[in-house]
C-alpha cells in the first residue's frame, strides 16, 4: 500500500489483493526464468515504491532464497522487519548492476522526470541476462482527477506514451505490455462524467482511497470483488495475445534484456 493512504485500517482494498496476487505470478514465473540455468541461485530484487511492504511480505512467503531491497522516501523507519528485506528511504543506496529483479509498482506518476529516474533505475539492474523491470502505472490521462492531485501524481500514461517512455531512455526490451481493470476504467470514466456535469470537478475529493477499505480480507464482499478484479486481468491478458486491446485503470510492463526475446505487446 501506497504510504501516503496508510491509516489505522489493516483491511486490504480488492484492488491491492488482486494486484499483488497478478505481479506475484509474474515474479514467480521471472525467478523461474533465472534459475533455470543454476536452481539455488540468490536472487536479489528491488522494490521500489515498496509502501508498507505487504508486497514484499507476500513474495517471500511464495519464493525462497530471495532477498530484498525495500525503497520509499516515506519511510518512517529503515529497521528491517525481516533479515530477508533491507530497507532505504534514497533510491541512490541501491547498488549499481547488482539486481535480477526491479519492481516498481505505480511510481513513474509520481516523478516529475520519469525519463531521467527510469534511465538511473535501469543501471540498478545486473549488466548480464536475464534481468527485469516491472512497472505499473494508472492509465489514461483523461481520468486524472482530484484523487491523483491527493496521491501527488504529475501525471497518468497511455500504452503509446509508456513506450515511447521506455524505448527512449532505456535498452531493454518491452516483453509484455497491456492495460488491466478494464471494468475499473468504466466506473472511474463514468465518475468523471458525473462530477463534470455536476459542475464540481475540481472539488477535492475527500480520502476515500484503497486505505478505508472497511471489509476484512477474508469478507465475502472483498473476496468476490478480488475474484472478479482477477478475472478483469485475466481477460485482458488474454486478449492481447489476439491483439485485442482494452481499456484499463492501470497500465503493466514487463522489461526484458536484449537477447529474450518473445514480445507479447
Amino acid at each position: 500500500m501506497d504510504l501516503i493512504e496508510v491509516s489505522c485500517n489493516e483491511n486490504r482494498h480488492p484492488w491491492e489483493l488482486s494486484r499483488t496476487t497478478q505481479l506475484l505470478h509474474i515474479v514467480t514465473a521471472l525467478c523461474r526464468k533465472i534459475r533455470s540455468a543454476d536452481a539455488d541461485k540468490s536472487i536479489l530484487i528491488a522494490d521500489i515504491g515498496a509502501g508498507d511492504l505487504y508486497f514484499d511480505y507476500c513474495v517471500l512467503a511464495e519464493i525462497r532464497n530471495i532477498h530484498i531491497t525495500a525503497v520509499d522516501m516515506n519511510f518512517q523507519s529503515l529497521d528491517s522487519p525481516d533479515a530477508r528485506i533491507r530497507k532505504t528511504a534514497d533510491i541512490r543506496q541501491l547498488e549499481d548492476y547488482q539486481y535480477d529483479i526491479i519492481i516498481m509498482m505505480d511510481v513513474l506518476e509520481h516523478v516529475a522526470d520519469d525519463a531521467v529516474f527510469i534511465k538511473e533505475i535501469e543501471r540498478k539492474l545486473k549488466d548480464a541476462d536475464p534481468r527485469y523491470l516491472i512497472i505499473t502505472v494508472p492509465a489514461f490521462q483523461h481520468l486524472f482527477s482530484t484523487h491523483d492531485v491527493f496521491l501527488k501524481h504529475y501525471r497518468r500514461y497511455e500504452k503509446s506514451s509508456l513506450e515511447k517512455l521506455i524505448v527512449s531512455n532505456v535498452s531493454l526490451s518491452i516483453s509484455a505490455i497491456h492495460y488491466f481493470y478494464t471494468s475499473l476504467y468504466f466506473i472511474r470514466l463514468f465518475q468523471k462524467i458525473i462530477r463534470k456535469i455536476r459542475g464540481n470537478q475540481n472539488v477535492a475529493l475527500k480520502q476515500s482511497g484503497i486505505g478505508t477499505w472497511k471489509y476484512s480480507k477474508t469478507h465475502i464482499i472483498t473476496k468476490l470483488i478480488t475474484l472478479f478484479l482477477n478475472g478483469d486481468y485475466r481477460l485482458n491478458r488474454w486478449a492481447r495475445k489476439f491483439g485485442i486491446i482494452f481499456p484499463g485503470l492501470s497500465l503493466l510492463a514487463v522489461l526484458c534484456g536484449r537477447k529474450e526475446a518473445g514480445h507479447e505487446r
